[in-house]
């Protein structure tokens, strides 16, 4: 018995040694974590729109990294409001986003249009209904291109007067507070100068109406003037298909090891031989129904003004009873 707990503490004895002999040899692995200099950057707690007063309590300050910080934003919120002073948004922050210069006034200053203009630019409204205003789905910041109908010495014609022309308000509302279509019955739009006369002018003499652009679209359009004329063609509403080009086969040149070029191996196509005109066949008669009694016939006369037909002494040919 003496034996066997002499045995049982030996072992124990063992089992410790070991396991402490074996945290001996390993080694802890240290990772060593790339570093990222970081910087502070002032964002919005919650949605602002157009026209909030944003005060201290409505931002904070969050760690950012140096080297993706937008341009021109607050570091600090003392940065932001200077001495405690309020401003104004210009336009709409989402939550987490850094706030900008040109999405605040400036201290003590107040959301008016003038100061969403861009440089350079005027802003002009236009009266609009539900059919011209595209049903309501135009939202300020959505892009447009304005169509003329006017009166042409007598005809309707419709031009593409000003293309991928700013939305800035609709009704005297510069954000789209609803998140549905809404008719409005003026829309304040962003031009030039000169586009400004022509839109003056416009509004005079003939209709204006909106055609909505794609957000990912600001490429111009040819211009064409639509008459009465254009409209008795039907064409398939379907978008314009990019133009394949075609490749040019390459110039074979010489090898300067003496061996066969390449590209001399390439050889060109001939081009498809054109498709013959069938000949036009002239029918020289006209169909004629005769009517006898209760027999009812159907022949065939010579045209008017056929002298051929008349000339080959061509009788008339009883097509069916």
């Amino acid at each position: 018995m003496i034996m066997l707990g002499l045995a049982l503490a030996l072992g124990a004895v063992a089992v410790f040694l070991a396991r402490d002999w074996l945290e001996s040899q390993v080694q802890p692995v240290v990772v060593e974590k790339p570093t990222v200099p970081l910087t502070t950057v002032v964002v919005s707690r919650a949605k602002l729109a157009y026209g909030n007063r944003i005060a201290a309590e409505h931002v904070r300050e969050i760690r950012w990294p140096l080297d993706s910080v937008p341009t021109g934003a607050f570091k600090t919120v003392d940065e932001l409001f200077g001495k405690g002073e309020e401003r104004v948004v210009l336009r709409p922050i989402s939550p987490g986003e850094p706030i900008l210069p040109g999405k605040v006034s400036g201290f003590g200053e107040r959301a008016t249009l003038s100061s969403i203009l861009e440089k350079h630019m005027r802003a002009v409204t236009i009266r609009i209904n539900d059919t011209s205003g595209v049903a309501g789905f135009v939202m300020p910041g959505d892009k447009v291109d304005i169509l003329l109908t006017r009166d042409d010495n007598g005809r309707l014609i419709t031009d593409i007067l000003l293309q991928n022309v700013k939305i800035l308000g609709m009704d005297q509302k510069v954000e789209d507070v609803e998140g549905k279509p809404r008719v409005a019955k003026a829309a304040t739009i962003e031009v030039t100068p000169v586009q400004a006369q022509k839109i003056a002018l416009a509004q005079r003499v003939g209709q204006l109406s909106f055609m909505l652009r794609s957000i990912s679209n600001a490429a111009p359009t040819e211009r064409q003037t639509i008459t009465l004329t254009d409209l008795r063609v039907g064409e398939i509403n379907t978008s314009p298909q990019p133009q394949i080009i075609q490749p040019i086969a390459a110039t074979p040149e010489p090898a300067t090891d003496g061996s066969a070029s390449t590209a001399s191996i390439v050889r060109t196509l001939p081009p498809e031989p054109k498709p013959r005109k069938k000949k036009k066949v002239v029918n020289r008669f006209t169909s004629v129904k005769i009517i006898r009694g209760l027999t009812r016939t159907t022949e065939q006369v010579p045209k008017e003004g056929s002298r051929s037909a008349l000339s080959q002494g061509s009788a008339p040919v009883n097509l069916r009873p």
